[in-house]
């Protein structure tokens, strides 16, 4: 079974044997663990895979855009590309660990790399870098059977970077 907060994004046609979609803000850490609920309800067997792939992506020089040092939508951006992926993780991690689970995380390329009107997006892109790689290692030395991969993606052409990067 696939869950999704937005889509079933053509995964009967590949395959999958149901599709749940289960919609959320992840700006809203306090109502993750009702979401993890709804997920086990719908899967009550548990989870076997983690994919942790959603984000807002803040794009102009920050000291430039006074709206991008306001401390609620810096707030709001860590929540959302960070601090929902560290509460995800963790409340998750039973069932990972009862089914030899594994987390996979979109990183992104400015995780590694930062650019200079993306300043926001990169730190909480350095943060989930940082986090799963040391989570990676915690994992290994306690010996669990959760694995964890990290994807740092370069630019992904969509509708909406496209608009970003050609508006003047």
């Amino acid at each position: 079974a696939v869950v999704s907060t937005q889509s079933t994004g053509g995964c009967k046609e590949r395959g999958a044997a149901s599709v749940h979609v289960i919609p959320q803000d992840f700006s809203a850490i306090e109502e993750l663990e009702g979401y993890r609920n709804k997920v086990l309800e719908v899967h009550p067997g548990g989870v076997d895979v983690l994919v942790l792939n959603h984000g807002a992506m803040p794009i102009s020089p920050w000291m430039a855009t006074p709206s991008h040092q306001d401390r609620e939508f810096v707030d709001r951006i860590y929540r959302i590309n960070l601090l929902s992926y560290m509460e995800l993780t963790r409340l998750f991690m039973p069932s990972l660990e009862g089914r030899e689970g594994q987390i996979h995380v979109t990183g992104s390329m400015m995780g590694e790399t930062p650019f200079f009107t993306a300043g926001l997006y990169a730190s909480t892109k350095h943060g989930l870098h940082g986090f799963f790689k040391s989570l990676q290692q915690e994992l290994l030395v306690k010996q669990s059977p959760v694995t964890v991969s990290i994807f740092a993606f370069g630019l992904i052409w969509t509708a909406e970077m496209e608009q970003v990067i050609l508006s003047d």
